[in-house]
């Protein structure tokens, strides 16, 4: 199963070293293991749609509640757009371009005013 790894991950390998993933690594586990690691919020199924959109959604209201209404109408706007643009790349099965536009409207929701 291909994972994006959210944040940096040290894992012991089969020899007993520990490995250093960085976060934005996207590589190919075994469905036990990145459904562990899915289920702990360290990686991101990149080919299933739902799971994108949970950790889309996810993102997006941390964000906003930590914004405690200081999010412009601009970068609402902004946020909006790429929202839209996302969904029309998930229609047309282009899921690492919708990938790409939620984190742009993820970064919309942190302009500063």
């Amino acid at each position: 199963m291909k994972v994006e790894f959210l944040k940096e991950y040290s894992a012991r390998t089969a020899a007993g070293e520990t490995r250093t993933v960085a976060a934005g690594a996207v590589l190919d586990l075994s469905p036990d293991k990145a459904a562990r690691l899915i289920t702990a919020g360290i990686v991101l199924d990149v080919e299933s749609v739902p799971s994108i959109w949970k950790w889309f959604v996810t993102s997006a209201d941390g964000l906003f509640q930590s914004s405690a209404g200081t999010i412009t109408p601009e970068a609402w706007s902004i946020h909006k757009k790429h929202r839209q643009a996302a969904q029309a790349c998930f229609d047309n099965k282009c899921i690492a371009e919708a990938r790409v536009e939620l984190g742009k409207a993820l970064d919309a929701l942190q302009l500063v005013p």
